[in-house]
């Protein structure tokens, strides 16, 4: 079923660049924020700016939704894998019934988005419209995923590879018609595909992009690649300083956005990351894999042409990597009085992508019967 993991939503934001959409109440003037477990009405409100529709945007350190009851800036949501227990992820052995049975409890419990992170069977946004639509108070808003050519990265170490560039516009490029359900996808072993009819993009929250890069070959790429100019695209471009994962996140970005803004709509988009390749140094940390490289969300950012925004997404565990019981300013941290290293390392991260929305995609603790870390 649905992982552990709760994703979203929130604390965190854009550059000065960027503005609420227009006729937007502003933080100053609008109602106090609805609360996330409120039974008021989640419908979503779009609105239109630089003639670009949605219903989601950033501004300064928060993440808005506009809804029926108001502007909302938390969200609480639940990650949900390809795949169940026992069965590896290509099989794709979820069955429409499985996803029928799912959607409401999952908004039974409150949870109000639902992240993925890459493309799904068809019946997956066949019941998740036919879920939202017969319930249009409470929908699951969707936070899709795009998955970069994996296997591919691991024999090359090299994102620049041209087909590895290729292969994930091309992705990128199914994925965004998969959610505006108007593509069929050829069946290819390890992946979904088939005939997909179901439009979920009136609730398509948010784009969350790449995967938990692995750090040997996130570093052997920006060796390889060193000196790479900064991307300058129509809708996204780097700041000084961007390293070539962070080039070429950029150019990712901006190609999603491209094909989001040639259908009229914007939304907040990011790239996944995690701990073990976050910016921030870690110098208690015991394992040198889990501080070699970092991949820095403040060496991107939207233009003006992008009103939807852009975040700082993270998976981020109370209990790894080992640095949050070590670290000075992590370990030991207070809060309402209590000890709260996970709470420390999340303070870390707000005070570097300061007035960027930083919001944790994925959250969790190991429920296997196998032990997941020794530490």
């Amino acid at each position: 079923s649905c992982s552990g993991a709760s994703p979203v939503m929130r604390d965190g934001a854009t550059s000065e660049s960027q503005n609420p959409v227009p006729d937007t109440p502003t933080t100053e003037s609008q109602d106090p924020m609805p609360d996330a477990s409120t039974t008021e009405s989640w419908s979503p409100v779009s609105d239109t700016n630089g003639g670009l529709a949605g219903f989601a945007w950033t501004d300064g350190d928060r993440l808005l939704i506009s809804t029926d009851a108001g502007v909302r800036d938390f969200v609480a949501g639940v990650n949900l894998g390809p795949t169940i227990p026992g069965r590896q992820p290509g099989e794709q052995a979820i069955a429409q019934e499985d996803f029928r049975r799912w959607f409401p409890q999952m908004a039974n419990l409150g949870f109000r988005a639902l992240r993925v992170y890459t493309i799904m069977p068809p019946s997956f946004y066949q019941e998740l419209r036919a879920f939202n639509l017969a319930n249009p108070d409470s929908p699951l808003l969707l936070v899709h995923g795009a998955w970069i050519p994996e296997e591919r990265f691991y024999e090359t170490f090299d994102l620049f590879d041209s087909y590895i560039i290729s292969e994930f516009k091309a992705e990128i490029e199914r994925a965004v018609g998969v959610v505006h359900g108007d593509i069929t996808v050829p069946v290819r072993s390890g992946h979904a595909g088939g005939a997909y009819d179901a439009d979920v993009s009136p609730w398509l929250m948010s784009w969350a992009i790449g995967i938990e890069w692995d750090p040997f070959a996130t570093s052997a790429s920006d060796i390889a690649n060193s000196g790479t100019p900064a991307y300058r695209g129509t809708y996204f471009e780097n700041t000084a300083g961007a390293s070539p994962t962070e080039v070429w996140l950029a150019e990712m970005l901006d190609h999603l956005a491209e094909l989001e803004a040639e259908r009229g709509v914007t939304m907040p988009l990011t790239f996944v990351n995690w701990p073990t390749t976050d910016p921030l140094r870690h110098p208690d940390e015991p394992l040198e894999r889990e501080d070699m490289v970092g991949v820095d969300h403040n060496h991107v950012r939207p233009t003006s042409a992008w009103p939807g925004g852009y975040y700082a997404s993270y998976h981020a565990y109370p209990y790894y990597p080992d640095f949050q019981r070590y670290e000075e300013g992590i370990a030991g941290f207070r809060l309402n009085g209590e000890e709260d290293n996970y709470a420390g390392y999340l303070t870390k991260l707000k005070n570097h992508h300061a007035g960027m929305p930083v919001v944790v995609t994925e959250f969790g603790v190991p429920s296997a019967m196998a032990s997941a870390h020794f530490g």
